[in-house]
C-alpha cells in the first residue's frame, strides 16, 4: 500500500470469475482497494438427455426459472432451443441478464431469493405445468420441493458445477503478507458455498484473519455459517447480492464506522 492509499479500505472479493472481476471494478472506482480472490470457479456442464428432450416438448404453459446470473450465461441457449414458455428469475441481477439478452422477464420478484419468487401469485397456482430449474448441479432443493408440493412437474437443467479454486503456495503467502499487513479490511462471501470454499482453502493458517475481519454478504443462511465457523467480527448485511448493494452497505458502514472513530478520539 503507497502513502496514498492509507485511507483506502482494502476488500478481498471472493466471487467467482467475471462476477469477481466487476465488483473489484466498481469497488475501485469508488475508492477502494480490491482483491481479487475467487474462491470457487463455474464450470459448464452438459444438462441431461432426459432434461433436454423433455424441454423440446414444452409449451407456454410451462416455466423455466433461472436462479442465477451463471444459469443464464451457461443455461440461455438451451431454453432458447426449445418452444416459447414463460420465463421467472431469482433476483435483480437474474433479471438484468437475462434482459441484456434479450429474453423478455415474465416473473421477476422484487427479492433476490428463493422464498421472493415462492411468494410471486403467479407460482401459486403451477399445476399441471412443467417447471425447468436452471441452476448449477447440487443447488438448494427448497424451490423445486415447493413446486412439486404445488402440482407442477419440476425438471432440473444443470448447467454448471461448483469447483473450489486451489491457489498455489505463492498466491497463499502473498495473500498472508498482504493480510498480515493490515491491507484487508473486510471480506465478501455472497454464498454458503463460497464461505465454506474459502475456510477450506486457506486452512488453519488464516483462521485467525477470517475470524477477526468484517464479513460483508446479503445471505441470512451466510451469516449463521460464518457464526458455526467462528466468525467473531461485524457481519454487513446488505440489502441485495448485486454489486451495487454490496458497495453501498460497504461505504455505509465505513461510514458509522469513522464516526464512531470521531467521537472516541474527541
Amino acid at each position: 500500500m503507497t502513502a496514498g492509499d492509507v485511507a483506502r479500505l482494502g476488500v478481498l472479493v471472493t466471487r467467482p470469475g467475471e462476477q469477481c472481476r466487476s465488483l473489484c471494478a466498481l469497488l475501485e472506482s469508488r475508492g477502494y482497494l480490491a482483491y481479487p480472490w475467487p474462491a470457487i470457479d463455474i464450470l459448464p456442464v452438459a444438462p441431461g438427455a432426459a432434461s433436454l428432450e423433455k424441454l423440446s416438448l414444452s409449451g407456454p404453459q410451462d416455466l423455466a426459472i433461472f436462479v442465477s446470473r451463471n444459469a443464464v450465461a451457461l443455461g440461455l441457449s438451451f431454453v432458447l432451443e426449445s418452444a416459447r414458455m414463460r420465463i421467472a428469475a431469482i433476483g435483480p441481477s437474474t433479471t438484468r441478464a437475462l434482459s441484456d439478452s434479450g429474453l423478455a422477464v415474465d416473473i421477476r420478484p422484487s427479492g433476490f431469493d428463493t422464498e421472493s419468487l415462492l411468494a410471486e401469485p403467479a407460482l401459486e397456482r403451477v399445476s399441471g405445468s412443467t417447471v425447468y430449474i436452471v441452476r448449477g448441479v447440487g443447488g438448494r432443493e427448497k424451490l423445486g420441493e415447493e413446486l412439486s408440493r404445488r402440482g407442477a412437474e419440476v425438471v432440473y437443467l444443470e448447467v454448471y458445477r461448483r469447483e473450489a479454486r486451489r491457489p498455489s503456495t505463492e498466491e497463499l503467502d502473498a495473500l498472508m503478507e498482504t493480510w498480515k499487513s493490515g491491507d484487508i479490511g473486510l471480506y465478501t462471501a455472497t454464498s454458503v458455498e463460497i464461505l465454506e470454499s474459502l475456510h477450506g482453502q486457506l486452512g488453519p493458517r488464516f483462521a485467525r484473519f477470517l475470524a477477526q475481519t468484517p464479513l460483508v454478504t446479503a445471505s441470512g443462511r451466510v451469516v449463521q455459517r460464518s457464526v458455526q465457523l467462528h466468525h467473531r467480527a461485524e457481519r454487513i448485511l446488505s440489502s441485495g447480492p448485486d454489486d451495487q448493494s454490496l458497495v453501498q452497505a460497504i461505504a455505509t458502514w465505513q461510514g458509522k464506522a469513522q464516526v464512531t472513530a470521531g467521537r472516541q478520539e474527541q
